[in-house]
Order: C-alpha cells, then sequence, then structure tokens
C-alpha cells in the first residue's frame, strides 16, 4: 500500500506529473497483474449500472407524469455518500462513472469498479478512454485483487494500479499516471462533504447518486501522440451505482444525457429493463437549488439512428422528455466513442460471456433545448446548448432477455 500522504500530493505539471511512488514502472514489482480469467471481469463493468429513478410500468413510449415543486436539495434529496460499500452478496457491486469534456472538445471517460462477480471478492477495476480534440483515442485498462489495490480516507479514496478516484471534499481529483500506456490525466473538481442529488435512489436491489453534475474542472491530460500536454479548464458528471444482484438481467438499454448552460445544469436518465420495463428521471439544478425533478415523464425516443453505429445498438438521433412543466428534446449528431468490451477478452472467456450478453457502450455529442415554466408564473427557463449522451446495451436492441 502506499503511503497515504502521498494522496494529496498535486502534480507537477507537466514534466514530472506525478511522485515516482505512484508511477506504474515502479507498480511492476508491487501489483501482481490478474490471471487472464481476470480480463473476462472487465466487460462486466459496462453491465453494472443501476440507474435513477422508480420504475414505471409498461414498455410503451410515454408514462404520465406529475409535477415537482421548485424545491432547494435539501428538501427533497437524501445526503449521498459516494465512499466505497465493499457489499458482500456473490454477485454485488459497485461503480463510480466520470465524464469530463475540456474547453476545445477533448473528453475523457472512465468507469472505476469493485465487483464481486467471478473468483474472488472485491475485485478492483479501472479502465476508460482519453478523445483528443483531434480524434485520436488512448486506452487504459487495470483489474487487481483486493489486496492489491488501495482504499482509503473513509471509503472516499481509490487507487486501482496507477488510476486514482479521490471523492475527499472539498476537493476531488481524478489521476491517471501510465508510462506504458501512455496516457497521464489530472482532473480537480469541488466536491461537497455531504452533497445532495436529485434522482438518487436506494431500493433492496441497490442505488444510484449522481455526485457531480457539469461540475467545473481544471485538468491537464497528455498522450503519447501529444507533443504537449493539453491544459484546459472544463466540466466533470461523476455517478456512483451499486447493486446487491447481477445487472445483467435488468437494464437492456439505459440512456444518460448531462448538459450544463451558465450556472444551470440538466440530468436525464431513460432506463428500459429486458421485460420493458422503464425507469426515468429529469433533473434541472441552478447552482445549489434544485429547480425541478420529475421520476416519471411522458418519453418519445426516435427510431432513426445515427449514421456509422451497429444497427444491432442504435444511437437514437431524438429523445423527447416532457411533463406539465417542462419539455426536453436532445439531439445527438456526433457519435465520440463505442466500446464493445468483449472485444478486449480473450478465448475462451469471451465466448462463455457471449453466450449470455453482447453489450456496447457509445457516448455522442449533441444540442438540447429545454423550456421549465415556472411554479410561481416567472417568465420560462430556457437551455439551448450542447449535451453529452451516454448509450448503453447489455445485448443488441430488440433482443429478448436471457
Amino acid at each position: 500500500m502506499h503511503r497515504h500522504d502521498s494522496m494529496h500530493r498535486r502534480p507537477n505539471i507537466p514534466i514530472r506529473v506525478r511522485a515516482v511512488e505512484h508511477s506504474e514502472d515502479r507498480s511492476r514489482g508491487v501489483h501482481r497483474p490478474l490471471p487472464i480469467a481476470w480480463l473476462a471481469l472487465l466487460v462486466l463493468c459496462l453491465l453494472h449500472a443501476p440507474g435513477p429513478g422508480n420504475a414505471a410500468s409498461g414498455g410503451g413510449d410515454s408514462v404520465s407524469d406529475a409535477s415537482s415543486p421548485t424545491v432547494p436539495h435539501a428538501a427533497s434529496s437524501p445526503a449521498v455518500n459516494p465512499a466505497a460499500r465493499m457489499l458482500s452478496g456473490d454477485s454485488s457491486g459497485e461503480y463510480w462513472d466520470v465524464r469530463a469534456r475540456f474547453e476545445g472538445g477533448a473528453h475523457f471517460l472512465a468507469r472505476f469498479w469493485v465487483t464481486n462477480e467471478g473468483p474472488g471478492s472485491h475485485t478492483g477495476i479501472a479502465m476508460g478512454s482519453f478523445l483528443d480534440t483531434d480524434g485520436t483515442r488512448s486506452d487504459f485498462r487495470y483489474g487487481r485483487e483486493r489486496s492489491e489495490w488501495t482504499l482509503a480516507g473513509g471509503g472516499r479514496y481509490l487507487e486501482i494500479a496507477s488510476a486514482v478516484l479521490d471523492l475527499r471534499p472539498p476537493v476531488g481529483r481524478v489521476e491517471l499516471d501510465t508510462n506504458r500506456q501512455g496516457i497521464k490525466i489530472y482532473l480537480r473538481f469541488p466536491i461537497a462533504a455531504a452533497p445532495r442529488a436529485p434522482c438518487a435512489r436506494r431500493d433492496e436491489t441497490g442505488g444510484f447518486d449522481l455526485l457531480a453534475l457539469a461540475a467545473p474542472l481544471d485538468g491537464m491530460a497528455w498522450t503519447k501522440t501529444r507533443e504537449a500536454p493539453l491544459a484546459a479548464a472544463g466540466t466533470i458528471d461523476i455517478t456512483h451505482g451499486w447493486n446487491t444482484t447481477s445487472e445483467i438481467d435488468d437494464v437492456h438499454r439505459r440512456i444518460e444525457v448531462t448538459a450544463r448552460q451558465d450556472d444551470v445544469a440538466v440530468y436525464a436518465s431513460v432506463l428500459v429493463a429486458p421485460t420493458g420495463t422503464r425507469r426515468t428521471c429529469l433533473a434541472v439544478v441552478r447552482g445549489d437549488t434544485l429547480l425541478h425533478e420529475a421520476r416519471q415523464v411522458a418519453v418519445e425516443v426516435s427510431a432513426t439512428a445515427l449514421d456509422g453505429g451497429d444497427e444491432a445498438y442504435p444511437i437514437p438521433t431524438r429523445i423527447r422528455l416532457a411533463d406539465d412543466r417542462i419539455q426536453l428534446s436532445v439531439e445527438p449528431q456526433r457519435r465520440l466513442l463505442s466500446i464493445n468490451p468483449l472485444a478486449v477478452v480473450p478465448q475462451p472467456f469471451r465466448f462463455f460471456l457471449g453466450l449470455r450478453s453482447r453489450p456496447m457502450r457509445s457516448w455522442s455529442d449533441g444540442t438540447l433545448q429545454l423550456r421549465l415554466t415556472d411554479a410561481n408564473g416567472s417568465p420560462p427557463l430556457a437551455v439551448d446548448g450542447s449535451t453529452i449522451t451516454a448509450v448503453s446495451y447489455s445485448n443488441p436492441w430488440g433482443d429478448t432477455a436471457r
């Protein structure tokens, strides 16, 4: 285990971006890579994503919804705890998804995951991609047995090989320093000691928290294809989900939308189970005030898909959510990244995993238009801006539950 005081070191950007004790080169003698079977677990991290909202009956295109009053976070949302829960069930696990957008168009997309799936328990996995402004993609993937990754800071600090997720207030950070995989990332963002967030979920199967929604970000990124590091501001979204049972049979498709314009942030999610059951949540936040939150909304998802992708995993060209106070229209326009996690799993594990699941995960940028009517009769709030849409499938769209 690394020295605890090294967690607070600020990187020396851009030359020596991390202390030697955190470097991957040194870790070759400390972290024993997992047996090849563990690589099969990487695919499962994209399938364990319990989403926000309450279950909505039926598999149609819309459901009724009751409007929500304008209230502060404290009145409507539970205090969330981003710490690792270290669940004990055989199929249980939890994840932290990170989506960062740099000014200028670069993106960093990552997942930290602790899982009991497969042999062993509390296996730590970190994986993701950096998309540069010219479209160049740099990937990283790590897997470690429980004895070989660090959990500290009351469960808010995870270090898996050369990847760090630190959610201790007041400043959170994400770090990646790997010469071998040719990518270095340093992200800093504000995080509250006991944040209150919309779209939180708690039930017997698990839960979901929105830890950061379009939070301001200071960051640095370097890859081996770059002559110089990219240092830029931006925004970051972080979600935390946990489940007591496997999610492969519970989530067929999950759509998540995030956006920010000035001091207004928007989050929307639409989850569909293999049975057709749906969960939805739509939230609009200004500063520390929750302007609107709806758990059941009328939903329209276009059957037309973006060009250039796999027809079995369509990215809809239009997504609409509405109730009696809000209308949200999202139009994904450009596919940023599509990942088939099975492609990185060696045989024969790929074959056995493919018997039950053929997953795909995609991110796209596009436009968003929102209109929110104030409950007190004030002029409507209008938001017109850019957005990131994440679409995940556990199996091809149209497949029945397996």
